[in-house]
């Protein structure tokens, strides 16, 4: 019976593998088709190297900064370039930004 149970089992595990692989391969054919995907692989460090393409469009350059978040799709990053920071211009114009950085500090005493 255990011997049935282990064979069912790895042949369970078989499966979801297999379809695991299958589903990671027709999203990303899905994802090149629909989009400018490119693939990229991390190095040990776990960097990466943004494709040229990518790097002129977003106008990356050496020592660019960036913001690493963690999404329910996976891992974005927004490079703090120039064309970033003229886009929040008069983004937060309505805001209380004094009364939220008052808050910020008041929570931040209460740790």
């Amino acid at each position: 019976m255990q011997r049935q149970w282990a064979q069912v089992k790895r042949s369970f595990e078989s499966l979801t593998y297999l379809l695991l692989t299958y589903s990671i391969s027709v999203s990303s054919i899905f994802l090149e088709m629909t989009t400018k995907a490119e693939s990229v692989r991390f190095s040990s460090k776990g960097q990466v190297v943004i494709p040229r393409r990518l790097r002129k469009e977003f106008e990356i350059e050496e020592g660019t900064r960036a913001f690493v978040e963690a999404t329910p799709e996976g891992i974005l990053i927004r490079p703090l370039t120039a064309r970033f920071i003229r886009g929040l211009r008069g983004k937060y114009r309505d805001l209380p930004l004094l009364e939220t950085l008052k808050a910020m500090k008041e929570k931040e005493k209460d740790r």
